[in-house]
């Protein structure tokens, strides 16, 4: 174990080892001890997916209002169908984001349950967002990428250019948009797979472990 003065530690890491400590005065703690310890983990665990999920569908709210505004204002019906499509992305990232979260539900209404049925609903909790994150290049990055690209080609469309320069501004806005999220979605893709193998999966093996001392079998 990380043998850092408290001092040294990030918030969070003071608040687990106090939250640890206040039953080292066992050696071995009951099982209504580290159910506590479980449900405060748990508790942290889904107030930080809250935030990110509301950031995110933030986010979201805040790209689809000032891009539906520009195409309001932009001439024609053509922009106004670009705009749906970056809404329909958006829709459809939001509600992967919602959709894992209602399947993590049961583990949060499952403080009534022993020990062990409680570990197997966060392990199957944490998993959900396991598998989430590290598909995040096919249910986040490409449908907003889809999306924006293709309100940036109506808009081009909408301008009325003749057919070579609109030719040619199609292509120069592929272009970009292809250069852009690719730089976006490695940056995406890189910080989730941080998030999966220096946050999840310990979480995940941390639980598991719990859950073998327990007498428990994480595929019961």
């Amino acid at each position: 174990m990380d043998e850092r003065p408290l001092t040294d530690a990030t918030p969070e890491e003071r608040e687990l080892a106090l939250l640890w400590g206040s039953f080292a005065a066992t050696d071995h703690p009951t099982p209504e001890e580290t159910l506590m310890q479980v449900i405060a983990r748990a508790r942290r665990f889904d107030r930080k997916l809250l935030v990110r999920d509301a950031v995110e569908i933030a986010a979201g709210v805040f790209v689809v209002g000032v891009m539906g505004r520009a195409s309001l204002l932009a001439p024609g019906w053509l922009p106004k169908v670009g705009a749906l499509g970056v809404l329909l992305s958006v829709v459809y990232v939001a509600a992967r984001l919602l959709g894992a979260r209602r399947r993590g539900a049961s583990a949060g209404a499952a403080a009534g349950l022993p020990l062990a049925e409680r570990l197997h609903h966060e392990i199957d909790k944490v998993e959900t967002q396991i598998e989430l994150l590290s598909g995040v290049r096919r249910w986040y990055v490409l449908p907003l990428a889809a999306g924006a690209t293709f309100w940036m080609v109506t808009l081009v469309l909408a301008t009325g250019l003749p057919a070579g320069a609109a030719a040619v501004g199609l292509l120069l806005v592929l272009l970009v948009c292809a250069s852009l999220f690719a730089a976006v979605g490695w940056g995406v893709e890189r910080l989730n797979r941080r998030a999966v193998e220096q946050e999840l999966v310990p979480y995940r093996n941390e639980l598991a472990a719990l859950l073998a001392e327990t007498g428990g079998s994480e595929e019961a």
